[in-house]
């Protein structure tokens, strides 16, 4: 494993209210791990595993399910990521360390997600006996848990009507311009090494197409696709035919309901030192251990192109790909700005965006040279405005140009101001800088295609949907006031069919204002009940209002696990990360609000949002839809009533206040009771398609625990 993934020697966060770690790794992956491998990990036998699962309440009968491995291998690795060394991991997921950096760094940068370091553990190992006072420990562990009484987890249920074969009516999208989604649940990282079936099954695409989507995404690495012509690597050789006639069978598949199909590339991937050691003219700019390859170097910008006329030969059918050229990845010498690029010998002098249309350019020549209909999309998230319209400006091919629309939208919450990054639902666009790229791009007679999002963001991620109907159609109504029509809904966050999606189609292609489109909708999903549900949403959209935005925040902060993220009695020195860790790093993830102005926020937005789902509980309609709608209302609201609940005990955790700790802590043991039994109703709850669960109904009860522990010591 390359040394970068190896621990920096940091200390993990610590769960003390399990006496001793080896519980907590024997807690936190049962019935995710089968026994041997948890026995294994804790250099133990199966049946000691057994006996201390029992001890703490769970059922020593419990077979892991074969889908964590499959489909939650990202959840076993960060539940063991502060408790477990490499090797007890590799064991945990049953991986090689190759498949573990390949996860680690090509699973939507779930490297990032960790905070970029292994922390350093005590390798906790199971003992057969232990002192009295430990089992006295274990036993009220076990009461607890008993006195909660959570349903059996049933994390994964909301795959099963998708996987079954579709037999209903085709119904092909009627829309003209682009509709373009990731899968609700398609694995991230090699999701053509099986069959795609498994993250675009029919029933998905059938639910797709019904609701008004045309065209699905997927992440795909050139050197996987097409060969090599420097270091054509055996394992991407060897794999390479079965993942073509994979991709093949999809765009096959998508095709028979009108669905076409679109690969995010991200390109040229960087190389470790290794590669340079054999290739050294190829190499350009340098991040951690690793260096592009130049795209200066014409034979670079021919690999590009020769790489994408293979592939769109190979798969004749593929409707298009987007690129994004500046990126967390090492794409180019200029896409991590001037202090690298000043590194490279041949791009230190070359304008940035010259080098991001070269790419770009490279790319669209290779793929219409195969297929002259291909639709190229130049994704230009953080290009710099002082020269985003001159790289506009030399992109050729008639390609497209992708802009995020609420980038740099100003704000205003509790007094504080800022602008979008982006991923905001909350704060509506377009920007003006989103503007600009699309009208440069159409006085250049190119298209402009814009990037919103809808069901979810990383302000809430944790569900389907978000029913936040009015905000949502207010963006895209002014999207297409500017005579913007193409857009991309959604990254891997909001893909999930929903009504949401089925609106957001229907409006984009309706002349109809929104006052008129939007009451039309309720009436046509809700019906009898379309003004309560009218009046919620009137009330959740002015509650969302209240959101602590800050692209920081909205990925580093408590509200995406919510009910789940543990308090901590005594401050962990532990850094937050990227849609991965909270910790107790209330300064970290705060951002640009004050600490009491960020508690302020989340309390507003809970209590304003409550009132919504007060709307609805207050109207008697039982049916599907509706019952529905109010299940997304109060999950929602357990995420932001959490997320301030964790404010409040660390802000009062610091001031030395055993009361308003205990206030924290009674009032989260509240929220997460209440998404026990939500979660227990719907399987979805917690699930993310790139961060695979947040939570399981395990990790949930152990939040209980936590909790016990904690209110023992206020």
């Amino acid at each position: 494993m390359d040394a970068c993934f190896l621990p920096t020697g940091k200390k993990g966060a610590e769960y003390p209210h399990f006496p001793d770690p080896a519980f907590a790794v024997i807690w936190r992956n049962w019935g995710l791990v089968p026994v041997e491998r948890i026995a294994r990990a804790l250099e133990s036998n199966e049946e000691t595993v057994c006996k201390w699962a029992a001890q703490m309440g769970l059922d020593p009968h419990l077979a892991a399910s074969p889908l964590w491995k499959q489909r939650g291998f990202l959840t076993i690795i960060r539940n063991n990521w502060n408790l477990c060394d490499y090797d007890q991991i590799l064991t945990l997921t049953d991986m090689t360390d190759e498949q573990l950096e390949f996860t680690l760094r090509e699973d939507d940068f779930m490297w990032h997600k960790m905070g970029q370091l292994k922390p350093v553990v005590k390798r906790p190992s199971l003992k057969a006996d232990y002192a009295d006072e430990i089992v006295e420990r274990l036993a009220a562990i076990a009461a607890l848990a008993k006195q909660i009484n959570a349903p059996a987890d049933n994390s994964f249920e909301f795959l099963a009507p998708y996987m079954q074969n579709y037999t209903g009516d085709i119904v092909f999208p009627q829309q003209e311009h682009l509709r373009l989604v990731y899968s609700y649940f398609a694995l991230y990282a090699d999701t053509l090494a099986n069959d795609a079936v498994e993250s675009y099954p029919d029933a998905l695409l059938a639910e797709y197409a019904k609701n008004g989507i045309n065209a699905i995404w997927l992440q795909a690495l050139l050197r996987q696709l097409a060969p090599n012509p420097w270091d054509d690597h055996e394992e991407d050789a060897r794999l390479r035919p079965a993942r073509l006639a994979s991709l093949r069978a999809l765009v096959n598949r998508a095709a028979k309901y009108g669905i076409g199909v679109y690969l995010y590339i991200n390109e040229p991937r960087s190389e470790p030192d290794s590669f340079f050691e054999k290739f050294p003219h190829l190499r350009g700019a340098g991040f951690e251990v690793f260096h592009c390859l130049c795209t200066s170097l014409p034979e670079v910008q021919q690999y590009l192109e020769d790489s994408m006329e293979y592939l769109f030969r190979e798969v004749p059918g593929l409707a298009g790909y987007f690129d994004i050229s500046y990126s967390e990845n090492f794409t180019n010498c200029a896409c991590r700005g001037p202090e690298p690029q000043s590194t490279c010998p041949r791009c230190k002098d070359v304008p940035p965006q010259d080098l991001v249309a070269a790419v770009n350019n490279s790319l669209a020549r290779g793929a219409r040279k195969a297929n002259p209909n291909v639709r190229a999309i130049a994704h230009s998230w953080a290009w710099d405005p002082l020269w985003d319209a001159d790289a506009i400006a030399k992109h050729e091919e008639n390609q497209y140009i992708l802009a995020v629309s609420e980038r740099n939208v100003p704000f205003t919450r509790g007094g504080i101001t800022g602008k979008v990054h982006d991923y905001s639902m909350s704060v509506i666009g377009p920007g003006k800088n989103s503007q600009k790229r699309w009208e440069v791009a159409q006085s250049c007679g190119l298209k402009g295609v814009a990037k919103v999002q809808i069901n979810g963001s990383w302000e809430i991620s944790s569900q389907p949907y978000v029913p936040i109907f009015g905000l949502i159609g207010e963006h895209l109504s002014n999207v297409k006031a500017i005579g913007v029509r193409d857009a991309m809904l959604t990254w891997t966050v909001g893909g999930s069919p929903s009504p949401i999606t089925q609106f957001s189609c229907e409006f984009l292609d309706s002349d109809q204002p929104l006052e008129e489109a939007l009451p039309a909708f309720f009436k046509q999903e809700y019906g009898a009940s379309a003004d309560v549900v009218a009046a919620a949403d009137k009330q959740f959209c002015a509650a969302f209002r209240e959101y602590p935005f800050h692209i920081t925040m909205i990925y580093n902060g408590p509200h995406t696990f919510g009910p789940m993220a543990p308090f901590f009695e005594k401050p962990t020195g532990c850094a937050s990360t990227m849609v991965g860790f909270p910790y107790d790093d209330l300064d970290g993830y705060r951002a640009i609000y004050p600490r009491e102005i960020l508690e302020q926020q989340f309390r507003i937005l809970s209590e304003e949002w409550k009132k919504g789902v007060a709307i609805l509980d207050a109207h008697a309609d039982t049916s599907e839809k509706y019952t529905e709608l109010c299940l997304m209302a109060k999950a929602a609201w357990c995420h932001f009533a959490s997320a301030y609940n964790h404010v409040h005990f660390i802000i009062n955790r610091d001031n030395g206040n055993k009361e308003g700790m205990k206030e924290a802590i009674l009032a989260e043991q509240t929220v997460v009771t209440e998404l026990i039994a939500l979660r227990a109703k719907d399987s979805r709850l917690g699930f993310e398609a790139s961060n695979q669960y947040y939570y399981s109904m395990q990790d949930l009860v152990e939040k209980q625990i936590n909790l016990a522990y904690l209110l023992d010591r206020c």
